[in-house]
């Protein structure tokens, strides 16, 4: 496999759907949401071609997740894309506290 499909642990709405539409762009390094609040690097697809530029940016000192970007070939999946799946609020929310928990039991009533 050379390419792997990334996503955080603690986003409990993201559909397969969705995951199976960012792993089929081919012919890129990255293939990564992109909504009106900016990316969402951690529900992306990235190709172990994008090692080099990973490296560098690191050597570097630029940690952010998409700090290697401008050097690799990225699709960009738009917010009226995503939105065939579910609204992006719920699709990319995040539970990190027991207040964000509360929350994803509603949110999860409501689906």
């Amino acid at each position: 496999m050379d390419r792997l499909l990334v996503t955080g642990c603690d986003q409990p709405f993201l559909p397969t759907a969705l995951l199976q539409e960012l792993v089929r762009y081919e012919g890129v390094d990255v293939v990564v949401p992109r909504l009106r609040v900016g990316l969402e690097p951690l529900c992306a697809v990235y190709s172990v071609s994008c090692l080099g530029a990973v490296e560098e940016a690191l050597r570097s000192g630029r940690r952010k997740v998409t700090a290697f970007y401008s050097s690799v070939r990225v699709r960009y999946l738009d917010e009226e894309g995503i939105r065939r799946y579910g609204r992006p609020e719920v699709l990319f929310f995040n539970v990190n506290t027991p207040r964000d928990y509360r929350r994803a039991l509603q949110i999860a009533g409501e689906v």
